[in-house]
């Protein structure tokens, strides 16, 4: 493994983005210095041996989903791909968002052994493609849509959306379950089910996915909640 981490440091130590690896119980064995700025340590070796909670930044907050995924990642062998929301480490009042990718790590028996992870920043939500949930469905749309939305016409409509409705159409056009919105948002199954029928009745929408097809048509999954931004977030973006 110390071979591996100095072979990472060579590499990641200049790439461009925030890259780390994670041991079998998520601890830093490696972070670069990109990293290391971002969470708030005047050296990025001081990670090492340690937990997301452990860091002084205010993400440490999420670390309890860092750990679920970085589990499901190394249980499963299979990339993830997450979006994370999180107050900047020196102006807690503003937002950063990044697109994080987390891949496990083998060793020479190809047995996992950890997770490399890579953060990206970004500045809108458009990479984030909920058409993918359609693909993946097999759902096909008669009439494709304008890949940007047609957001102008329907900001009024976006205002009349409970803070609530806003948050479920943001999921369930990321692939959520209901529930799975509900573990997130510490909702009952049933009262995610209510929102979701309400939204259905505003957007005359016939089912789930044609739910998901008004609100891209209508630009919504362009839009961040405003009271999710008032916290933080860290969700898995389901796979194409």
């Amino acid at each position: 493994m110390c071979d591996a981490i100095e072979q990472l440091r060579a590499i990641f130590d200049y790439y461009p983005g925030f890259w780390g690896l994670q041991d079998g119980d998520s601890r830093y064995l490696y972070v670069n210095p990109a990293f290391g700025q971002l969470v708030g340590l005047s050296d990025h070796r001081e990670a090492e041996g340690l937990l997301a909670s452990q860091l002084p930044w205010p993400a440490s907050a999420c670390s309890q989903e860092f750990l679920a995924q970085d589990r499901k990642v190394r249980e499963s062998g299979v990339p993830m791909q997450v979006l994370d929301i999180h107050p900047d480490t020196q102006t807690i009042d503003s937002l950063r968002i990044f697109i994080s990718h987390k891949i496990p790590y083998f060793d020479a028996d190809r047995k996992v052994v950890g997770v490399i992870f890579h953060m990206r920043e970004i500045s809108t939500v458009e990479a984030l493609d909920p058409w993918r949930v359609l693909i993946a469905t097999g759902h096909v749309l008669e009439n494709p849509l304008n890949p940007f939305g047609e957001a102008s016409d329907s900001e009024a409509e976006w205002s009349q959306l409970k803070p609530r409705e806003r948050e479920l159409l943001f999921l369930t056009t990321r692939g959520y379950t209901a529930k799975q919105i509900g573990r997130l948002l510490n909702l009952s199954h049933r009262t995610v089910e209510t929102f979701l029928f309400s939204l259905r009745g505003k957007l005359n929408a016939t089912n789930r996915l044609d739910l998901i097809a008004k609100a891209r048509e209508r630009g919504y999954w362009n839009h961040i909640p405003q009271s999710l931004l008032g916290g933080q977030l860290s969700v898995e973006i389901p796979a194409r």
